[in-house]
């Protein structure tokens, strides 16, 4: 049976040149900041590196690092424990590990080979050290078991070898303080990382906490690193948890820390808005937490906030009996590995500067058990897990890793940070947001960061301090970081005012004002562009205008934001046919140049 008369005819009357959206449009608005002196904070930090961890074929990751902008590196993880505690101070009885019941006032039981030529590349690197005193629960290529001191005189030689330690660092290669963070443990609570009562290691922290601050004043010393757990139960108002107790005790004894650090793992960035706030409310005894004893003190006021491990999730939590469960191997390599985790770090991260986070540090640098040419759907591949690097001879950069170097790029070079509306408020279905975030030079330029978590195309465009965006009044860029491109090379557009973006992708557009002379030549007129005929009924239509030039581009998405063709013209011409015979009945967009038109396709029903 043939589509009804009514239909066709309706359809007919549909304006097909009024630039319709996607299903998921964005109005951006960008507008300057109210605040004199607020900036894109340098939360340009990674866990791990430079150098590759035992037995790895990967580089020296140092040019990496540089490359993509990264500032700050936090020493050792589950990979390399080569500047933790236990591996450095330990005893001649090897038949434990660690072995804290020497001397640790005597020098030979003091190793300091690896520890110093892992140390000794971050400082060449020119990278911050944020230094760990700590030690992870075990080590992924060398097998130990970190169980923390388990007496008194194992503290105390703990101590005692801290403050060695730091002496050694902080007086590198005949400079004068190195080190700026000291950071007092790894993850608590936990029994990975503390075999002994919860109370215990509040004592122990807080003596740890007191000498090393007596001995080095200058430092900003803080920890322990609230496990996710935690985080988790703080984000929630859950006024029992830990960092309530921790910080009731340090209160208790008048011992204020310079700061709190806080982990977390998720792939909703408002999380971590979320978190933050919530420790925030910790410190001031305000909101869930206005019952806490240093209330209306401001006795840890100034107290920093660090997330001083991040990342993605590889979890979800189930609707039926809301345990977490692990994703499928596809969907992790999606996270580890592609585009996909590329744009949730970057939500992630201008989620972070949404908070009074002061340093935030991805988990982590390169990623030993990974190959870049892995087969996630067989049962032998390599996907390895989070990293801005594969394992292999090449170091091999992720696509995570291009999107840090697009941060770094508004951080270093348009960092006066402008104002633009959070992101649950950029349209009405507040699950179909954008992730954005904009600053702008000395000379008014302007840079701005999007990034669709999604698995669907979204189109948006910008309006700049309360006017439309006017595009001949710009130089526009785009870098783009998908699983089809780096973000290293630049893309210019001309007319355009509406954009979209793919699916977990990033972009990065750079606005500046173009500069106009007396004698510039003025451009060929464009003329009317247009499609015809619409609706198609046929299997082809065409595209129309004055001057359709080499290297124009031309986009078609389905109604819901899929991608279906992407292809370049590649010699001039005024009038192009453009077959769609394969694809059936429906509503479809296409762009442009400045322009989004939409499509209806028409197939008679037998």
């Amino acid at each position: 049976m043939k589509i009804s008369i009514y239909l066709f005819f309706l359809l007919l009357f549909l304006n097909i040149y009024a630039e319709p959206k996607l299903k998921f449009h964005h109005i951006i608005e960008i507008k300057k900041n109210s605040t004199k002196d607020t900036l894109v904070m340098p939360l340009l930090g990674v866990i791990s590196g430079p150098l590759p961890t035992y037995n790895s074929e990967a580089p020296d990751l140092t040019k990496h690092l540089q490359d993509i902008g990264i500032l700050s590196i936090r020493n050792n993880d589950y990979y390399d424990d080569r500047l933790d505690m236990e591996g450095i101070f330990r005893c001649p009885d090897t038949s434990v590990y660690p072995s804290w019941d020497c001397d640790a006032n005597n020098d030979e039981y003091y190793h300091w080979g690896p520890s110093d030529t892992l140390f000794d590349s971050m400082v060449k690197g020119g990278f911050e050290v944020f230094f760990r005193l700590g030690g992870e629960y075990e080590c992924g290529i060398r097998k130990h078991d970190f169980k923390g001191p388990q007496n008194l005189k194992q503290e105390n030689n703990w101590i005692i070898a801290a403050k060695k330690v730091v002496e050694r660092y902080d007086n590198w290669n005949n400079r004068n303080n190195v080190l700026k963070y000291l950071d007092i443990w790894t993850e608590f609570p936990g029994e990975h990382f503390w075999t002994r009562d919860n109370l215990d290691f509040i004592k122990f922290w807080q003596r740890a906490y007191d000498s090393l601050k007596t001995a080095f004043p200058d430092k900003k010393i803080g920890g322990p690193g609230f496990v996710p757990k935690s985080t988790l139960d703080i984000m929630q108002g859950v006024d029992s948890a830990l960092p309530v107790a921790f910080l009731s005790a340090l209160y208790e004894k008048q011992t204020k820390l310079d700061w709190l650090g806080w982990h977390f793992w998720s792939n909703d960035p408002e999380d971590f808005i979320k978190a933050n706030k919530g420790f925030e409310d910790l410190l001031h005894g305000e909101g869930s937490f206005s019952n806490v004893p240093w209330k209306n003190t401001g006795f840890f006021d100034n107290v920093e906030l660090i997330c001083d491990a991040y990342g993605s999730s590889t979890t979800y939590m189930d609707s039926v009996t809301g345990e977490f469960v692990e994703y499928p191997k596809k969907i992790k390599n999606e996270i580890y590995n592609k585009s996909r985790g590329a744009a949730i770090l970057t939500g992630i991260w201008i989620a972070l500067q949404y908070t009074s986070v002061t340093q935030a540090y991805y988990y982590r640098c390169g990623d030993p058990k990974s190959d870049p040419n892995a087969d996630p759907n067989s049962s032998d591949s390599q996907i390895g897990m989070q990293g801005l690097f594969f394992g292999d001879k090449n170091g091999t950069y992720k696509p995570a890793a291009y999107s840090v170097k697009l941060w770094s790029k508004l951080y270093n070079e348009y960092n006066k940070l402008l104002t633009v509306p959070l992101p649950s408020l950029s349209i009405s279905d507040t699950t179909k947001k954008l992730w954005v975030i904009a600053g702008q030079n000395q000379n008014g330029d302007i840079g701005i960061i999007v990034a669709n978590l999604y698995d669907f195309s979204q189109s948006f465009e910008f309006k700049l301090f309360g006017n439309d965006f006017q595009p001949k009044d710009y130089d526009l860029m785009l870098y783009e970081v998908s699983d089809k491109n780096t973000g290293i090379v630049s893309t210019k557009l001309s007319n355009m005012d509406t954009f979209i973006i793919d699916k977990y992708s990033v972009q990065f557009f750079e606005i500046k004002k173009k500069v106009t002379g007396l004698n510039e030549k003025k451009k060929d007129f464009l003329g009317k562009i247009k499609i015809y005929p619409n609706p198609v009924k046929n299997g082809e239509f065409y595209l129309q205008c004055n001057n359709i030039a080499k290297d124009d581009q031309i986009a078609l998405w389905n109604s819901i934001g899929e991608r279906i063709y992407n292809f370049k013209i590649f010699r001039e011409n005024k009038r192009l046919k453009i077959k769609v015979s394969e694809l059936p009945s429906g509503i479809y967009f296409v762009k442009f140049r400045n322009k989004i038109f939409q499509l209806t396709i028409l197939k008679s029903r037998k």
